[in-house]
């Protein structure tokens, strides 16, 4: 889990996979707190940097610099710590609504219902405190020989740890589902989708449900004392280990290089509208003034642009540049594209590109390289992808095929 760890007399090991989430979470938090473009998009994702240094402190000092006097991870500072806990996957989720909005970071919605985990953790922190004061001054090894520690803690803790494994999986499908509108957002604004992918988040996702499972299959070691055996125990810690760093090295090194994906690029005469957000297909444009007649004409004027001036060829190509180049509101062309040529900007683009691409590679010796980047595309692998989907073949099958019908 993100920021959590047992309270425990760690191996060597574990200990030093502490004292690496702790310097990278202070290193990346650093980092991010620099940045002065998009800052706002930023911030979030340096204060979970800073919550998950916060949470490992104690341990990185008590391991560290071991001897009477030193701060001791007991119980009752790990649970006094514990809201902090519930702030990661919200500020996590906080960055990725920032990396995936056009304009300036709107306001959260909903924020009653991002704040009720936080209110049950305050109530179930203050019912610990007024019902285990003999807490305060134990230790998890002597606490695990007491009858209260059955008879409290293990309810409480049990009860914590459910409702933050429900946060993250709650999180973790809304981070999903903000990621499938994200990825409809940008093929309907940009032709070419590099630089723009937010595919490193389902490694996140994926290595956060890795870790749940793995939570919860040591939940009786944790809080009913079922001894896994030295062996058992260590290993369960380590792989412990291993997926929180693993989780927060992912986030760190592409959560730093991650740039807002729908930011249009600055132009000499932008335009002065944007497209409406995506919404469902369905009643997307009833309120739209765009009539039957009209949208044919813009077709045509779309049509035009691809056909004669060979518009898809410009490998940053956006639906605002297409908009400003017919001379239409973007608006209007987004509706055009996807409710009367029924296809999104990005697969209306990349459809032109692969006609061009099939007739130079039919009758031009041109390498397939040169041919992917002279009709727009960015990187082969792309190229390839979109050849296949719309040929039905490879570029290079269908090249080798042309030329044996050429030769006979």
């Amino acid at each position: 889990m993100w920021g959590h760890r047992k309270a425990m007399n760690d191996s060597h090991l574990i200990i030093t996979l502490e004292a690496c989430q702790f310097a990278v979470s202070l290193y990346c938090a650093n980092m991010l707190l620099l940045r002065q473009r998009n800052q706002r998009v930023y911030i979030p994702l340096a204060l979970f940097f800073v919550v998950n240094a916060i949470l490992f402190l104690p341990s990185f000092i008590s391991n560290t610099w071991p001897g009477p006097g030193v701060m001791r991870v007991t119980w009752p500072m790990a649970i006094g710590m514990a809201p902090l806990m519930f702030l990661q996957p919200f500020f996590f989720w906080l960055f990725l609504r920032g990396l995936s909005v056009e304009d300036d970071v709107p306001l959260i919605q909903n924020k009653l219902l991002h704040a009720l985990p936080h209110l049950l953790v305050a109530i179930l922190v203050l019912i610990f405190i007024l019902f285990s004061p003999t807490f305060y001054i134990a230790e998890i090894e002597i606490i695990a020989n007491l009858p209260v520690w059955v008879l409290i803690l293990a309810p409480f803790g049990l009860a914590m740890t459910f409702l933050y494994y429900a946060v993250i999986i709650a999180y973790l499908v809304a981070v999903v589902l903000l990621l499938r509108r994200y990825k409809a957002r940008v093929k309907d604004l940009f032709a070419t989708t590099e630089g723009r992918e937010l595919t490193w988040i389902y490694w996140i996702v994926f290595l956060a449900a890795i870790s749940i499972i793995w939570g919860f299959m040591d939940l009786p070691d944790t809080f009913f004392g079922v001894d896994l055996g030295g062996a058992g125990y260590e290993l369960a810690n380590f792989v412990e280990g291993i997926l929180d760093l693993a989780i927060i090295w992912v986030i760190g090194i592409w959560g730093s290089r991650q740039k807002p994906g729908l930011l249009r690029h600055q132009q000499a005469k932008p335009p002065t509208t944007t497209p409406q957000p995506i919404t469902e297909n369905a009643g997307k444009y009833e309120r739209s003034a765009l009539g039957a007649d009209q949208a044919k004409r813009i077709a045509a004027k779309i049509e035009t642009a691809m056909q004669k001036d060979k518009l898809y060829r410009d490998p940053s190509l956006s639906l605002w540049d297409l908009a400003q180049h017919v001379g239409v509101n973007s608006n209007h062309v987004s509706q055009t594209l996807n409710a009367t040529l029924e296809k999104n900007f990005f697969d209306y683009v990349n459809s032109w590109r692969i006609k061009d691409a099939a007739i130079l590679l039919q009758t031009t010796s041109a390498s397939i390289l040169d041919v992917t980047y002279e009709v727009g595309f960015n990187s082969r692998s792309s190229f390839y992808t979109a050849f296949k989907r719309e040929m039905g073949t490879t570029p290079k099958a269908f090249k080798t095929a042309q030329c044996k019908v050429a030769a006979a």
